[in-house]
């Protein structure tokens, strides 16, 4: 499901893609980073969340785009490729970060979280 997301501080608006599933995860990321923020299995989800999130958004902007276009082959294999960095290079910044965060800033994160993407999911909607 895409829900457009309108940023607070400009006139912009970014749709951005939060299937039920995902909206699912989010949920159970933000409950273990407000209420469990010691376990590591909470930073973990945290950082396979934003990879998540950042795998359909990307796909979303880039490759559906390109294949609408018909950019060929090499093209989207290319944007495949860029995509798939991207992707590792949040999940291992993810972890060397995430890990330092203290239980205050988890709790940081959940907040925004919870106010910039759950506010935007199917279940608010409906």
């Amino acid at each position: 499901m895409t829900t457009e997301y309108k940023n607070n501080s400009s006139n912009d608006i970014v749709k951005i893609t939060l299937s039920e599933s995902l909206t699912q995860k989010t949920e159970d990321v933000v409950w273990l980073l407000r209420n469990e923020p010691d376990k590591a299995e909470s930073s973990i989800k945290a950082i396979n969340l934003l990879r998540d999130a950042a795998e359909v958004n990307i796909h979303f902007y880039f490759t559906e785009p390109a294949k609408q276009i018909n950019i060929g082959a090499f093209g989207i294999k290319l944007i495949t490729m860029g995509v798939n960095t991207i992707l590792k290079l949040i999940s291992s910044v993810g972890h060397k970060i995430v890990k330092r965060l203290s239980a205050e800033q988890l709790g940081q994160i959940a907040d925004f979280v919870e106010l910039h993407l759950l506010s935007h999911s199917p279940k608010s909607s409906s």
